[in-house]
């Protein structure tokens, strides 16, 4: 459970000393009063991602990704790489375009060629 920090300003985790930020796939809502996750992390929309290490922004995923709701990154590998554990669909909510289809940038629905 995430809880208002000491100092009033950043949002811990019930016992925790250090403040915790907003995960990965998430930014912080503007003029947020962090006394709960709720008010305070925003999921990052479909077609941008949140990777950004201060969490103030969900950023437009690039042309050739397709970025879902709270993707983490818009350079994920193929599902068939060794890296996928890491870097793919799984980890990454994002995934290349398939062949044979295209998208524009911060577009999620893929079209034909």
């Amino acid at each position: 459970m995430l809880f208002l920090c000491t100092d009033h300003q950043t949002v811990c985790l019930t016992g925790a000393i250090e403040p915790v930020k907003c995960p990965l796939g998430y930014k912080e809502y503007d003029g947020s009063p962090r006394a709960t996750f709720n008010d305070t992390c925003e999921p990052c929309a479909p077609g941008t991602f949140g990777a950004d290490p201060n969490r103030a922004v969900c950023e437009t995923c690039r042309a050739g990704t397709v970025c879902l709701a709270l993707a983490t990154s818009d350079q994920p590998v193929a599902n068939d790489s060794s890296l996928a554990w890491a870097f793919g669909f799984n980890s990454t909510n994002s995934y290349i375009c398939p062949k044979g289809l295209y998208n524009h940038q911060d577009i999620i629905i893929n079209f034909s060629c």
